[in-house]
């Protein structure tokens, strides 16, 4: 379920490769210049060989190069950032855009059906929570990607033994990370789905307000309101415990990875086969290789939300169009309006009847009244008569048609 809804999504964000690759390129270059800061700063301290014994003339042009790699940092991770949510923001009003669109497409039993508010809440809510997953996707994804191949290049070359041990300790927090994420989905996914039921209840409450208050149903209406946003409070509190674990729990492998580099590296330089400076730059390679996962878990909440949101939108956008007219249709031309309705069933569900072998012959220019207490089916008979539903049994015609 949860690979068909990416699947899904990242269609939406083809038309618009041009500017991923843009968004890809500055994400190479940031993360390249970020790379080579710490080989900068490894040499900067190899050449504060001893107290009184300093390479200044080496220092100050190494500071120089910090200087403007910083800087370039600084500009490529905002053509990155302003990349990718140019991405988010156009994919999310194509999919905006769409969903209304299949409004007008969808039989009108498939309105009467869903709750309006529901209907509504997909469009606003679910959509916006659709974007806001894929700005904080691109923007750790990129820059995540591209960070943990460079850092693992360069931290082969300053010593293999090292490198290795960090990149065999790693995949633990990738893996409490997965067990978490899938233990939080069927929570976000509940969220989604209540503050989808809240919206519904508020608007056909605001809507109905005359009635609410001719009846005096402001304090069963508060009651119920808050049955549902009891609800939304305690599953959305655990959802948002749940995926906040993520982060901490990756933290806390990366930090003992971070200790045991520390240990190795420091017997290392001991031994002579390692600098203090190349011991200072290791260190901050493997914080920068751990960096991208503790960046993806602490975005999670956001991820799986963005997940359970955009299942929601494509159940409307998955909904069966109504039927189109046949080629062969008939057009009436001359309308003179002669209706006969002949032993026609019908109800909207199959086990409770509305309208059953009901038969009526109108002739051109007659007026006849429809009338009976509320549910016995005047609306449900005019919208079968506008075709908005088809009959179960029977038939409708028009001047013979």
């Amino acid at each position: 379920m949860k690979k068909s809804v990416v699947r899904r999504v990242l269609k939406y964000i083809k038309p618009y490769k041009g500017l991923l690759a843009l968004a890809i390129l500055s994400a190479i270059i940031s993360v390249s210049l970020t790379l080579y800061i710490p080989v900068l700063t490894g040499n900067a301290i190899d050449n504060i060989i001893d107290k009184g014994n300093v390479n200044f003339e080496n220092v100050l042009q190494i500071i120089i190069y910090i200087a403007v790699g910083v800087a370039g940092v600084a500009i490529f991770q905002w053509t990155m950032t302003y990349f990718t949510n140019v991405i988010s923001y156009k994919t999310v009003r194509d999919l905006r855009r769409d969903v209304f669109c299949k409004f007008n497409d969808v039989p009108l039993s498939y309105i009467d059906t869903h709750s309006h508010g529901d209907l509504i809440s997909r469009v606003i809510n679910d959509v916006d929570a659709v974007g806001d997953g894929l700005s904080q996707m691109f923007l750790q994804l990129f820059s995540g990607i591209v960070t943990i191949l460079g850092t693992m290049v360069f931290m082969f070359i300053i010593d293999w033994r090292i490198a290795l041990a960090v990149i065999i300790l790693t995949p633990l927090s990738l893996f409490v990370a997965a067990f978490i994420g899938k233990m939080t989905h069927n929570r976000f996914a509940r969220q989604q789905q209540l503050q989808g039921d809240i919206s519904s209840y508020v608007e056909e409450y605001v809507g109905n307000q005359r009635i609410v208050k001719a009846f005096s149903y402001e304090d069963r209406a508060f009651e119920n309101f808050e049955k549902y946003n009891q609800e939304l409070y305690t599953v959305g509190f655990k959802a948002q415990f749940a995926g906040a674990l993520a982060n901490p729990s990756t933290r806390f492998v990366n930090a003992t990875v971070y200790a045991a580099v520390g240990i190795f590296g420091a017997i290392t330089a001991i031994a002579g086969t390692l600098s203090v400076g190349q011991l200072s730059c290791f260190l901050t390679y493997a914080n920068q290789y751990t960096k991208p996962f503790n960046e993806v878990t602490g975005v999670l909440t956001q991820l799986q939300t963005a997940i359970a949101a955009a299942g929601r939108v494509f159940d409307v956008l998955d909904a069966e169009d109504e039927p189109k007219d046949k080629p062969d249709s008939i057009k009436v031309e001359n309308c003179k309006g002669n209706v006969k309705i002949e032993n026609v069933n019908f109800s909207y569900v199959k086990d409770k009847p509305l309208i059953t072998n009901f038969s009526l012959d109108v002739k051109s220019g007659s007026h006849i009244a429809i009338v009976g207490p509320t549910g016995c089916g005047k609306t449900t008979f005019i919208n079968l008569l506008m075709r908005f539903y088809d009959t179960d049994s029977g038939k409708i015609s028009v001047d013979g048609v």
